[in-house]
């Protein structure tokens, strides 16, 4: 099995998190892509965070219809914080019949060097990199760039911090997010204020 993985809050997913998993399922033709909301994750001020368990019936909701796309729990189940190292060193030991992609966008390329042990991450995974609007794919470091595979994926201005704001003023954030997540975002809620 070719496997795609794709981390992140996703608070909330949008559609640009699914048009990078759609490119990379296609171009390099893997068999899934496995969706992984962060646990408990270093780099992230966790008082934005919307609670694990509305995030996770978020991704759900944003991937209910595509058969190859699934979600994966497993930073939910064990106890954080969650570096990606990690992550990847469970599923290369626990799957190793898996090969394993790891999909990421150039912004967080960018900041690689403060990441746990990222020269190992390409030693457990393919690097999969699309390009994040003020995140050109030329200004990354060439180490990285020389081990990883570039996705040909239209760089789209949206972000999950947007679409917070946009609620939290009132706007609209329809062709943003999937339908379904939008409605969850307004049945629990989320986003009320300023400065989420």
């Amino acid at each position: 099995m070719k496997i795609g993985i794709l981390g992140g809050t996703f608070d909330p997913p949008h559609i640009a998190h699914l048009q990078a998993a759609q490119v990379a399922l296609d171009t390099l033709e893997l068999d899934c892509i496995r969706f992984l909301p962060t646990g408990q994750p270093p780099h992230k001020d966790l008082s934005v965070q919307s609670p694990a368990n509305i995030r996770l019936e978020m991704v759900q909701a944003a991937i209910s219809d595509h058969l190859k796309f699934e979600i994966s729990t497993y930073e939910f189940e064990t106890s954080g914080p969650h570096y990606t190292v990690d992550t990847l060193s469970y599923f290369r030991s626990h799957t190793p019949s898996e090969q394993i992609t790891f999909i990421v966008g150039s912004d967080s390329v960018a900041q690689f060097n403060s990441w746990r042990d990222p020269d190992r991450l390409f030693d457990l995974a393919q690097i999969a990199i699309f390009e994040r609007p003020g995140y050109p794919i030329e200004k990354l470091e060439q180490k990285y760039l020389d081990r990883a595979v570039i996705l040909p994926v239209i760089p789209l201005n949206i972000s999950s911090s947007e679409i917070r704001n946009r609620v939290a003023k009132g706007l609209s954030i329809k062709w943003l997010v999937p339908d379904t997540v939008e409605c969850l975002i307004s049945r629990h809620s989320l986003y009320q204020s300023i400065g989420v």
